[in-house]
């Protein structure tokens, strides 16, 4: 009966340290992280990012002010390496649709998402920040501000000849 328990104690010590797949790990982090950015989970980021990245101060009541309306996978380039040569490491590109609670303009930008691959802990990790969406925001408004003042019609004041 104790050698029973031992090979199953043994066993279940060798199950937990199987290394993992990076590339089958990845898919379920990814939507993680899909989930996190549609449903504006902002303060659930840190937990899936590396600790190198957790340092960078997220503005909480500027994203609260952001609301997501859809993301969309738009490609996922994954690098394995060979154990000697470094890490294993994946770029995700996202579409993100989304607009400032305080205007009822829909913005699209482009967000490119960089994971590495945490050999400890067998996981991917987010190795780059949010979606920038206060520099898209204010692109934007200089955009739109430069083509108001271009499609501004040209007044030309002409001075009438005096007759007096």
């Amino acid at each position: 009966m104790k050698k029973i328990f031992m090979l199953l104690l043994v066993l279940g010590l060798m199950a937990c340290n199987v290394k993992k797949d990076p590339s089958a790990v990845i898919t379920r982090q990814l939507n993680d992280a899909e989930n996190i950015v549609r449903f504006s989970l902002w303060e659930h980021f840190p937990g899936i990012q590396s600790p190198e990245y957790q340092a960078h101060v997220m503005d909480l009541d500027f994203l609260s002010t952001i609301t997501v309306t859809e993301v969309v996978r738009l490609g996922l380039n994954i690098e394995l390496k060979e154990s000697d040569e470094g890490q294993h490491k994946a770029t995700a590109t996202y579409q993100v649709k989304f607009y400032q609670v305080d205007s009822v303009v829909n913005k699209t930008l482009t967000y490119v998402q960089k994971w590495i691959f945490n050999e400890k802990k067998q996981r991917w990790e987010v190795a780059s920040d949010l979606p920038d969406f206060a520099g898209f925001i204010e692109k934007y408004a200089a955009k739109k501000r430069k083509v108001k003042e271009n499609t501004q019609p040209k007044i030309k004041v002409m001075e009438l000849p005096s007759r007096f």
